[in-house]
């Protein structure tokens, strides 16, 4: 039986699906191409399609004319001879070939270099570079019954095997980038929101320490730690709050700015103390309720307070309707006398003003204050137990 080379080519290997982009090719045991699986680019027309392949694979074979031995201008015949991998017009089946090392210089009739010879035993794999791109080759002989030595040649890019793998690296690469950067999106949003409650809770402490209590904050948490610390702070700024209406603010603010903690003794100091109380409080108090008792005193006792604290005076007690201060202590004072005169002073026409205004107007008692201001040496401090000092 006779087949033609085109055929092998057209008919058998162009049909063989070797991977997604595998060629294949055939060579003899001096290294020329029996057919290979065409490499011309495909187009539309199937007929011209055809026609360039069979152009193509023409070229493996080349026309010897023989000539006349009596008359050298004359043709007889032809003979044919196969291209040389090595002449291939198909650059990467010839870069596969040199790459294998299976190229051995053989002899030709008269003994002198010429064809290659192809000895190969056993299958033959490697790795090779071809403008820019790996391929995977392959070399098998035809078995060992067969009256051909031919060899089988594969050319398969790497890529038809690597291609699922590196698209499924991009991919898990790619999800990967995205979470680190979704989780560190969301580590930052979380920090800036606990980074803003601590902030806050600092500057609730920083309050505290400067005992400015006037407008606690309470601050809500998803964090049970963080929210329980803020409620700590807030019930602990409504308790100083509500302390330093029991004991001079002053004292207090002095107490946590200073780090100090309250001890019995004292120093001695020069004050100026004020004694103040209401003129006939008795009788005053003789004819109200005790109810409107405490209201309207506790009115007279706000504005003469809030006197004394502006110039810069403590309030020591209440002693019923008298009010006890002393300037000078704790905090430093040095025309402490002038202000506790001062004081007196301005009481006095606060007193005025309210009488013939809004305590005339509410019906309220008229009430006349008395003052008494000393200026002297005394000991300045602590005096009680260890549990209860004033």
């Amino acid at each position: 039986m006779d087949i033609g080379i085109i055929d092998i080519s057209t008919k058998y290997l162009a049909k063989l699906q070797v991977g997604k982009n595998g060629k294949v090719f055939i060579l003899n045991e001096t290294g020329e191409i029996i057919a290979y699986n065409p490499y011309t680019q495909k187009i539309d027309d199937p007929v011209k399609q055809q026609q360039m392949v069979k152009e193509e694979l023409s070229k493996l074979i080349t026309q010897i004319p023989k000539y006349d031995k009596n008359d050298s201008q004359k043709i007889t015949g032809y003979d044919f001879k196969l291209t040389s991998i090595m002449n291939s017009p198909n650059e990467l089946y010839k870069a596969a070939f040199e790459k294998s090392g299976l190229m051995q210089a053989g002899k030709n009739d008269e003994g002198k270099p010429g064809t290659i010879e192809i000895k190969l035993p056993e299958l033959k794999q490697f790795r090779f570079n071809f403008k820019g791109m790996n391929y995977i080759c392959s070399f098998s002989p035809f078995p060992a019954d067969s009256v051909f030595k031919w060899v089988v040649g594969i050319v398969i890019p790497e890529n038809d095997f690597m291609e699922i793998t590196k698209k499924n690296t991009f991919i898990i690469i790619f999800v990967s980038l995205v979470t680190l950067l979704l989780s560190f999106l969301i580590g930052l949003l979380i920090s800036n929101s606990i980074t803003h409650e601590l902030n806050a809770l600092a500057d609730e402490t920083e309050k505290i320490r400067e005992f400015d209590l006037d407008n606690p904050v309470r601050i809500d948490s998803r964090l049970v730690e963080i929210h329980q610390m803020g409620e700590s702070f807030y019930n602990m700024e409504i308790g100083l709050r509500s302390f330093s209406k029991y004991v001079p603010s002053e004292i207090v603010r002095f107490l946590i700015q200073s780090g100090q903690e309250a001890e019995l003794g004292g120093e001695n100091r020069v004050l100026s103390v004020c004694f103040s109380d209401i003129a006939d409080f008795t009788t005053i108090s003789e004819s109200l309720t005790p109810n409107r008792l405490v209201t309207d005193l506790g009115d007279y006792l706000s504005e003469m307070s809030s006197i004394v604290l502006r110039n810069g005076g403590t309030i020591d007690k209440y002693i019923g309707d008298a009010i006890m201060a002393f300037w000078n202590a704790p905090m430093d004072c040095a025309d402490h006398a002038f202000q506790a005169c001062k004081s007196a002073i301005e009481s006095h026409k606060r007193l005025e003003e309210l009488r013939g205004t809004r305590w005339k107007e509410e019906q309220k008692p008229l009430f006349k204050a008395r003052f008494g201001i000393n200026t002297g040496e005394l000991v300045v401090g602590n005096m009680g137990s260890d549990r209860r000092m004033n």
